[in-house]
């Protein structure tokens, strides 16, 4: 359980570049847009593209603003006032606007007028006088990407290989549109949505080639925009590496959805916005001082059992002291007893949470034993999972401060350990759940950056490695049910996944997940079932990790405490 965020380069896109050396020939890509400056999280999608290797950029095309203020009626300017004045207000650092003029130099680019002319605007390559269709039309270009608020126009629809692109940051349904993440706050949704789609003929409709879910910040509008803006701004490149991976065709969202248009909010609905941020904000600043508490417990009951919704037998909770806690239980069986290795969290003065070390404890008919040390880094440890292989024990335990995910074998269960391989070098990896599945090695994880809302996966003919990346990575985006909550287990030959709904709270439930497909090129799965913690639980306000271990299950899960000297917004 990562205890911080840390900003560092997107794992799906390590993944991805680890996939470069067996690639085609770079896809040609253009910019369609109305100027070289760019909000910051468009900016961070053209450079993105092009630091992946999976481009070209063969041509810049500059368009006419919709949203030219000469074009406008007094209504139209009174609003796009009250809209820019709603951006400032928020401070989103997405809305920061960056040139991009160096890094485009020495790129073709036309500019777009009225009468469908094409001038020459600081040319360094020669292209052919004419339209702008037949300058598209004559560089055969894979992928056109549209940005800020460029005119489109409907003849180079069908002209790019792969159609023209745009990012949209508002959730794809019937209700109202823009400015981007506004309502979501005032209707006080738990996700904020976004897709990247492929336009259409049809005004208002495009096909959805990427989408995702993020937990929506209701007391932080500027920092909920941002978090959904740049994550958004990786989806380019991600469905260009599937283009050129060859599993573009394999990820399916539907059929053709309306995109949902920009409607700027009247007077109103902007002062109940501002009333309904402070509200929660104050909410927030009522919770200063508190912080997760949790606890591990035993239901000795089958998975199907519970899945099947029989009631849920008492849970036996491991005692624990005052100034300690303990999370992400993982077990075996050892003779007629259970071994469990889980975090523990010793709490410094003040009830200051430090520095996380795997404890062991077993589980038998007379109850849980005294927790004992097992393992420890010097850096935060936890998730410590178990793997048995050949009549040998493994942990995968998560490291993601030293930036890389660990094999060690047990030379002494559960005392003593020996790193035997390092599995994903360079990638901060966050909650790694690793398993066999019709003769391949499987890894789910998340990451330091994303670790709540980006499944990756990674796969091997050894645990040992070579670990490679899944074609469709990432292979979601959605704080609901991306983060693994436990090792997948198995039903008349099904296999479930467990994983985190962290939409309300961090660790809020589980969603256990049926895994449809899984193999090198495909990944699909639906919701089976929502595990809930009880009300009656005396740690009824979250649940995030199940491990299934014969008949029986055991969870964790939390309650909030008070503490002294804690940072008022925790990651």
């Amino acid at each position: 359980m990562a205890t911080g965020a840390q900003w560092k380069k997107s794992g799906a896109i390590a993944s991805l570049k680890q996939q470069a050396a067996a690639r085609v020939a770079p896809l040609k890509l253009g910019i369609l847009c109305d100027g070289l400056t760019f909000e910051a999280w468009e900016a961070e999608a053209v450079t993105c593209l092009l630091a992946s290797g999976f481009v070209e950029l063969g041509l810049v095309i500059l368009s006419g603003s919709m949203n030219d203020k000469n074009a406008m009626s007094r209504d139209q300017k009174l609003r796009r006032f009250m809209l820019k004045s709603f951006q400032r207000l928020t401070r989103a650092r997405s809305h920061r606007r960056i040139d991009l003029s160096d890094t485009l130099s020495g790129v073709p680019i036309v500019r777009y007028m009225q009468n469908a002319q094409v001038e020459h605007a600081g040319v360094s390559n020669d292209v052919s006088v004419g339209t702008v269709r037949d300058v598209v039309a004559d560089s055969s270009f894979d992928v056109i990407l549209k940005l800020g608020s460029a005119r489109v126009d409907i003849g180079l629809l069908a002209m790019p290989r792969h159609g023209v692109w745009a990012m949209n940051r508002t959730e794809q349904s019937a209700k109202a549109g823009g400015p981007p993440g506004f309502w979501e706050i005032l209707n006080g949704d738990l996700v904020t949505g976004a897709c990247l789609c492929r336009l259409t003929a049809n005004e208002g409709e495009g096909v959805i080639l990427r989408k995702g879910y993020l937990k929506t910040l209701g007391s932080l509008p500027g920092r909920s925009l941002d978090a959904i803006s740049f994550e958004c701004a990786r989806w380019p490149t991600y469905a260009v590496a599937e283009i050129v991976n060859g599993t573009a065709e394999l990820r399916t969202y539907g059929a053709i959805r309306a995109v949902a248009g920009q409607r700027v909010p009247t007077w109103f609905e902007l002062a109940r916005f501002f009333v309904k941020t402070a509200r929660n904000f104050a909410g927030r600043m009522a919770d200063y001082g508190a912080m997760d508490e949790w606890h591990v417990g035993v239901i000795k009951m089958p998975i199907r059992d519970i899945m099947e919704g029989k009631p849920l037998k008492e849970v036996q909770w491991l005692p624990s002291g005052a100034n300690e806690w303990y999370a992400d239980p993982f077990a075996r069986l050892v003779g007629e007893k259970i071994a469990v290795l889980m975090e523990k969290m010793p709490l410094g003065r003040g009830r200051v949470e430090t520095k996380a070390h795997i404890a062991s404890v077993v589980l038998d008919e007379s109850g849980w034993g005294v927790p004992e040390f097992a393992f420890a880094t010097g850096s935060h440890v936890s998730y410590p999972y178990l793997i048995e292989s050949e009549g040998r024990v493994f942990m995968t335990p998560e490291t993601w401060e030293l930036n890389e995910l660990s094999l060690y074998e047990a030379t002494e269960f559960p005392r003593t350990w020996r790193k035997v391989a390092v599995l994903l070098p360079g990638i901060a990896a966050t909650d790694a759940t690793v398993f066999e599945y019709r003769g391949r090695w499987w890894m789910l994880c998340t990451t330091s950056d994303a670790s709540a809302e980006t499944l990756l996966a990674f796969y091997a003919d050894s645990l040992f490695g070579p670990w490679h990346g899944h074609r469709q990575n990432p292979l979601k985006v959605d704080v609901r049910g991306s983060r693994p909550a436990g090792r997948p287990f198995e039903i008349d030959g099904i296999l479930y996944r467990p994983s985190q709904d962290c939409s309300r709270t961090y660790g809020g439930r589980i969603i256990v997940q049926r895994v449809l497909e899984l193999d090198e090129q495909h990944w699909l799965e639906e919701q089976a079932f929502i595990f809930e913690p009880e009300p009656a639980w005396p740690y009824s306000e979250g649940l995030h990790t199940l491990s299934v271990v014969g008949d029986v299950c055991i969870i964790d899960a939390k309650r909030k405490s008070r503490r002294q000297g804690a940072a008022l917004f925790r990651a």
